[in-house]
């Protein structure tokens, strides 16, 4: 008999390889890549955000007030900072820890979806995507950078995600209301 069969053989080749994706995405991120001129602006929102109550960002003083309010780069990147800066304090490697998180998530995402359009008969091409996904230059140099770059992959995927969801479901339904809403919101 087998040690694990069906879904916790799954669940359990998941893990093992998104724990591989996350020590190579963590591994030396605090010295590589060189430190991308632009990580500072994409961090300081949420460093400004934490410090002063403002989602500003003082670097940019005197151009259109974005010392106190900021309106250029994404907006996300400074929220979704905030958490990372208030566990490991202001460092590179808190502020590119967002950046590994959001590439696991485009990686489990995409998994995921190719799954649900395929279906049962094809559904191991949802590993392909995700080894596909994972092993990207792309998405690996993308995902070490404290740039939004990888966010807006994610959040994308996650917004088709939430509309392939819809597929199949009646109108009118509560589930329906909830995936519609969660695709406008990514």
């Amino acid at each position: 008999m087998p040690l694990m069969t069906g879904r916790w053989r799954t669940l359990g080749l998941s893990v093992c390889l998104l724990t591989c994706y996350a020590v190579l995405l963590t591994y030396d991120l605090d010295r590589v890549p060189l430190i991308n001129p632009d990580e500072a602006g994409y961090a300081e929102p949420a460093w400004t955000l934490i410090t002063r109550g403002e989602f500003g960002a003082p670097m940019y003083a005197g151009m259109f007030g974005m010392e106190h309010r900021i309106y250029t780069n994404w907006p996300g990147r400074g929220v979704t900072t905030v958490l990372p800066f208030l566990i490991f304090g202001p460092t590179l490697v808190a502020a590119r820890s967002t950046s590994v998180v959001m590439a696991m998530v485009l990686a489990l995402l995409s998994g995921r979806v190719l799954r649900r359009v395929l279906e049962r008969p094809l559904a191991r091409l949802d590993w392909l995507a995700l080894v596909a996904v994972m092993t990207s230059p792309v998405v690996v140099n993308a995902g070490r950078f404290a740039r939004p770059e990888i966010d807006v992959a994610a959040w994308t995927m996650a917004m088709v995600a939430c509309l392939e969801a819809l597929d199949g479901v009646e109108a009118g339904s509560r589930r329906r209301a909830w995936a519609m809403g969660a695709g406008v919101c990514a």
